[in-house]
């Protein structure tokens, strides 16, 4: 258990409601000492300013940074009314990477969205980046299981809530492959309306570039897509047909100017990437390279590879969710992608 002292922990539950950079900015390492007045001063409210002088500290399992911490990340300091605290479960050096893509859009999309949203993520980790969406399902969770390794999951929630059973097997596929899963809310706080417009502002402060592929008008993806912009951050758009609500947001957003996005070679030409000599795949699995041409079945792989039958069946069933393996008759897989 680590302690997260009364002044955080009263933060970490105004957080989307109390900017706290000034107060970093001039007091350094002096948080816990500044009193009800001197944060008033600072601009805070004087009803979260009494909340902030009486909150005790918190016990929690779930490890964090502080937005005064070294390691908080430096994209998401200067950005208005920043998480005060990010709790984070898994890798946090994805955190540094220099090429960090949001892939964002909706849930109910359509086979070419989450197609789309694939091969923008796996082209992003092929070349050592780093993707970013909110774990919902459609093509946020398409982008994060094409490279789960390589990615970083802001989930709309506390760490330490019951996820519904589709996300707790992405979260648990993320933390397997070394991907890292990051929340502005308390442990135990339950997913809510105002949540997950709330944790777009992270995924799009994380970002370099956002890139939409499919979105209605007015959507969460819009709105991740405007507070991008609103940070002064590059967005993309992957065009579709008119007659589809799926494109109306991506339609409307690049009318607005934003990059069009037709494919991997476009994203990474906007991330202005060398793709001559790109890093090597970090997204290779050992059940993939375990895998023949013509299919290899259950029984094989599991000799392969040393493991049990409901890790493989976990690992597999992960696999065919991101398009790449392919299950064939007589309990056989083959590699597609």
């Amino acid at each position: 258990m680590t302690s997260l002292p009364g002044c955080w922990h009263a933060a970490a539950s105004l957080s989307g409601h109390i900017d706290l950079s000034d107060a970093v900015r001039l007091h350094p390492g002096r948080i816990g000492t500044l009193s009800a007045t001197s944060l008033r001063a600072l601009g805070v409210s004087e009803a979260h300013a009494r909340r902030w002088a009486r909150s005790g500290a918190l016990e929690t399992s779930h490890p964090f940074l502080t937005l005064d911490d070294p390691g908080y990340p430096d994209k998401m300091r200067p950005l208005p009314s920043a998480p005060p605290v990010l709790f984070h479960q898994g890798d946090l050096a994805l955190l540094e990477s220099p090429g960090t893509v949001a892939i964002v859009g909706a849930r109910r999309c359509t086979e070419d969205g989450r197609r789309m949203a694939r091969d923008l993520a796996q082209a992003v980790a092929r070349m050592g980046g780093v993707v970013v969406s909110g774990m919902a399902h459609g093509i946020d969770t398409a982008a994060h299981l094409a490279a789960p390794g390589r990615t970083v999951a802001v989930l709309g929630q506390g760490l330490g809530a019951p996820l519904a059973s589709s996300a707790r097997r992405t979260a648990d596929e993320i933390l397997r492959a070394g991907g890292l899963l990051l929340s502005e809310f308390l442990p135990t706080c339950p997913p809510a309306r105002h949540t997950f417009p709330q944790r777009n502002r992270v995924i799009a402060g994380l970002a370099d570039v956002t890139v939409v592929v499919e979105a209605s008008r007015r959507s969460g993806a819009s709105i991740t897509a405007r507070q991008a912009l609103e940070a002064g951050r590059e967005v993309g758009a992957v065009p579709g047909s008119p007659y589809a609500r799926a494109s109306a947001g991506c339609l409307s957003l690049l009318f607005q100017g934003a990059a069009l996005i037709r494919g991997p070679e476009d994203l990474l030409s906007l991330l202005s990437w060398d793709t001559s000599s790109p890093t090597p795949d970090t997204t290779t699995d050992p059940l993939l390279a375990a895998l023949d041409q013509e299919g290899t079945p259950f029984d094989t792989l599991m000799d392969r590879l040393g493991i049990c039958a409901a890790e493989l069946g976990a690992g597999l069933g992960a696999l065919e969710l991101q398009g790449r393996i392919r299950r064939l008759p007589g309990d056989r897989f083959i590699r597609i992608r």
